[in-house]
């Protein structure tokens, strides 16, 4: 049982690293996309910027979906996951399909948003399933990065309001790379916070902290012998 619980915590520590390595570049994408696209492509582009942040906003909350192949084949239910990609692939294709008929290029930003909510949703479910405990325990699981990654937005976009305005080139973009940066300790302080509240489960967080701690006792060491 002691294994089964300790693969079982290990697996969701594998979820939140998917979104504490990734999740930090969809939501710079998604928020900084007006200053980003015309930098980088030209103002011609400034069109598709809310297409962009709605594909990178879905791309998030498609995250989980990368865990969950490695998972199932490790518990032997790829059955299961088929199933899972065939109800998302029919759900994408009429609604993709009605969205564009509809209302556009646009339309289908939202539409693919809606997909990727959806999305999480049942892999939320299917993951607890496959590691035999609830859907509660997942989500608490993933509520670290959540609350860090929401917080990052708020930063962001407050930033954006005051430091990305009337710039050259040059300093927009050198604004952008602090801004990201900050924007990016601050995801990286509430998942920590998060995982202090937690109980320190094992993961990513886990072992960064633990390998800064032993660098920082080998640096302390190296500075009391004298080298």
């Amino acid at each position: 049982a002691r294994d089964g619980t300790q693969e079982t915590a290990l697996a969701l520590g594998a979820c939140r690293a998917v979104f504490a390595l990734a999740g930090p570049v969809l939501v710079a994408a998604a928020v900084l996309a007006p200053e980003i696209v015309p930098m980088l492509l030209g103002a011609g582009w400034g069109p598709v910027v809310p297409l962009l942040s709605l594909l990178a906003a879905a791309q998030l909350f498609a995250l989980l979906g990368a865990a969950l192949p490695a998972i199932a084949i490790r518990v032997d239910r790829v059955d299961v996951l088929a199933r899972l990609e065939i109800l998302i692939l029919c759900l994408r294709l009429p609604l993709l399909w009605f969205a564009m008929s509809e209302f556009g290029i646009i339309g289908a930003g939202y539409a693919s948003l809606a997909v990727s909510l959806v999305t999480l949703v049942l892999s939320v479910r299917l993951l607890g399933r496959l590691l035999g405990t609830g859907p509660g325990a997942v989500a608490r699981a993933l509520l670290g990065p959540f609350l860090g990654l929401a917080a990052m937005t708020l930063a962001l976009d407050a930033g954006r309001s005051a430091w990305l305005v009337g710039l050259d080139p040059l300093g927009l973009l050198i604004a952008v790379v602090v801004l990201t940066a900050l924007a990016g300790l601050v995801h990286l302080a509430v998942m920590a916070l998060a995982w202090q509240f937690s109980g320190r489960p094992p993961g990513l967080e886990r072992f960064c902290i633990e390998a800064a701690a032993r660098r920082t006792r080998r640096a302390i060491g190296l500075q009391g012998s004298g080298v």
